[in-house]
């Protein structure tokens, strides 16, 4: 955790001119010293061993509820971890009053999140962008209003009332009771807590699904899904403007995959319900599995790690473990997959271009000859990769690869939430992860 720094304080004495000053200066020990009128006081540090499942709840929205604890109290907190991965040291540093104070309202704060329960409201399709907002401002508001954690689903249900989503919300019961009840006027009142902007739409002009190949796996050669790929990509390097997407993969900050965010993203996850409702069918299954799978074949193919179905590319194949490497084409992802859960693309699921888009960072080389765990890890983090918030990214120059007819887009990704938008190639050349490149250099 970065270190905190107090600046230089005045207070004004009552009934007189004279300003009292005090700074509070880090030693190598944690341990804080204040210069108060010309003496020198040593302040207390208490710790606390609290559940690292509890820090989330602790540090709210943007880490906004652990401020206002230290504002109110007048202290310094800071974290470490433990051997034990399960817990980690709360540490709390100021004048012993506000040391206590401080240490109540996270005790408060830690029995409220022992209480915390989960419920679940659904959102019409038609209404979620009105929930959300751009850039998922209505959905930050909803949180930080009523206290509680809100998660919505990826997956579009289908009830004979139409679409919906599912949204999962944790909190206090009173907190899940205001969540629901503001998700629940914003439904009903067709309007937003605060001022909506429209989402804007990214024009696909040209490529409709008709330019798609459509063709079953008994036809596929290895470069199919490469062609396929290239329509979306072009359509990307065909912009000058910042756009919206979302981060899906990540291999490095030099091989990443995007979504563009808008009107496709509901008709994806549609695709994708329909398709697992499909291939769930046991007469459906037995009639479009692939018995022999051959590699570059557009496949339907479960993802083991929600059961769902989606459209992949076979890579590679393992005859002995009869399992195949899939590449999903939709979010540029790939897992080892059985083969009975592998089966032929219908036509009608071949329509909607490929979504996932193969980019690199702009403007950073890795520090070392190569990106380190802990360098991929941060940029996963900072790009908010599968969370499904939307990213702001400039195309900045294109690579050429070989066998490729599409260049890969060269971008520059800024995260707008904050005060301050941040661009995550100069936050990776902050945590020493990366050094600065020439862009214009080719």
């Amino acid at each position: 955790m970065n270190e905190r720094k107090f600046v230089l304080l005045a207070v004004t004495a009552v009934g007189s001119s004279l300003c009292l000053y005090y700074v509070i200066r880090k030693t190598s020990k944690k341990e804080y010293h204040i210069v108060f009128d010309g003496s020198q006081v040593e302040s207390m540090t208490v710790e606390l061993k609290l559940q690292t499942s509890f820090l989330p709840f602790l540090f709210g929205q943007k880490g906004d509820t652990l401020k206002k604890i230290e504002d109110k109290t007048n202290t310094v907190i800071n974290f470490r971890c433990c051997k034990d991965e399960k817990y980690a040291i709360c540490s709390i540093s100021g004048f012993q009053s506000n040391v206590k104070l401080a240490e109540d309202l996270i005790k408060e704060a830690e029995g409220n999140y022992l209480k915390i329960g989960r419920s679940e409201i659904s959102v019409p399709e038609e209404k979620l962008d009105l929930v959300l907002g751009r850039n998922l401002d209505n959905f930050n508001q909803i949180q930080q209003e009523s206290g509680a954690v809100i998660l919505f689903e990826r997956r579009t249900y289908i009830s004979k009332k139409g679409g919906f989503r599912k949204f999962i919300i944790k909190g206090t019961p009173e907190q899940m009771l205001k969540a629901k009840n503001i998700i629940e006027n914003v439904i009903e009142n067709n309007r937003s807590g605060i001022e909506r902007n429209r989402i804007e739409e990214f024009s696909s002009e040209g490529h409709t699904s008709k330019d798609f190949p459509s063709k079953g796996p008994e036809d596929c050669n290895a470069f199919t899904w490469v062609q396929g790929r290239e329509m979306i990509t072009e359509i990307l390097n065909n912009t000058e403007d910042y756009i919206d997407v979302f981060v899906s993969a990540v291999a490095s900050p030099d091989k990443f995959w995007i979504q563009i965010a808008g009107p496709l993203t509901s008709v994806l996850d549609n695709l994708v319900t329909e398709m697992t409702s499909f291939y769930r069918e046991e007469n459906n299954a037995s009639q479009y599995r692939i018995s022999v799978p051959n590699i570059g074949a557009i496949v339907a193919a479960i993802f083991p790690a929600d059961g769902e179905y989606y459209r992949g590319a076979i890579m590679k194949l393992d005859d002995e473990k009869k399992t195949v490497s899939v590449f999903f084409v939709d979010f540029g992802d790939s897992d080892e997959v059985p083969q009975s859960e592998v089966f032929e693309l219908l036509p009608e699921f071949s329509q909607l271009r490929f979504q996932a888009i193969e980019c690199q960072l702009g403007g950073v080389l890795p520090r070392d000859l190569s990106w380190s765990s802990e360098a991929i890890e941060d940029f996963g983090l900072l790009s908010l990769c599968a969370q499904w918030k939307e990213l702001r990214l400039k195309v900045l120059k294109h690579r050429s690869v070989t066998g490729r007819p599409t260049p890969i887009p060269v971008v520059k990704l800024v995260n707008p939430e904050g005060e301050k938008a941040a661009d995550i190639s100069e936050e990776l050349i902050r945590k020493g992860h990366a050094v600065e490149e020439d862009i214009n250099l080719v």
